[in-house]
């Protein structure tokens, strides 16, 4: 699972051990043939219990699929948990053309809780997506600018305060990032 921004924009982060009630995730399914003959298959994906479908996804949806010998294909689909609490994933589950299950992943538990616990304060897309002003700020003066994205930060733009903070950073680093600007 990943956490993402519903305009694709916002950088993504790979889930620890909670979700965060509100906010869109994506589970990408990957599919792999090892073999060396074709494989027709149905994927069965399913959303958490008590979430919302987000980009078009269905609750429970079946694919169809044939996979050519030693390829891979994947799918994905989003969706949020409205809610604190404890829900049940039953995650994807490849049967074949005559119904027998070939694989699937062990179901999980999803802990969802209204504010993350934690920031991983070593990724920069949970930083710019989930630190404070001053996480932010700290890790913008000690990593390097030109590999960050910054635009992921351009949301925190709309509060002057932070503006303010923000532009004397950049300028001391020598760094202009239109986003930022703008």
């Amino acid at each position: 699972f990943r956490r993402v921004g519903p305009d694709r924009t916002t950088p993504a982060a790979l889930v620890g051990d909670e979700f965060v009630a509100g906010a869109p995730y994506a589970c990408q399914v990957v599919v792999s043939n090892p073999s060396a003959t074709a494989v027709r298959l149905e994927l069965l994906l399913q959303i958490p219990v008590g979430a919302i479908p987000l980009r078009n996804s269905a609750v429970t949806r079946g694919v169809p699929m044939t996979l050519q010998p030693f390829s891979t294909a994947t799918h994905e689909y989003a969706f949020y948990l409205p809610h604190a609490g404890d829900y049940a994933h039953f995650p994807a589950h490849a049967a074949g053309a005559d119904g027998t299950l070939l694989a699937a992943a062990p179901p999980l538990l999803l802990h969802v809780v209204t504010t993350p616990s934690k920031v991983d304060t070593t990724s920069w897309p949970a930083v710019a997506r989930d630190g404070s002003e001053a996480e932010v700020l700290t890790f913008l003066a000690e990593h390097n600018l030109a590999q960050l994205d910054l635009a992921a930060i351009a949301w925190r733009m709309r509060d002057p305060a932070f503006f303010g903070r923000l532009l004397p950073v950049l300028r001391t680093r020598l760094c202009y990032a239109d986003a930022l600007w703008a």
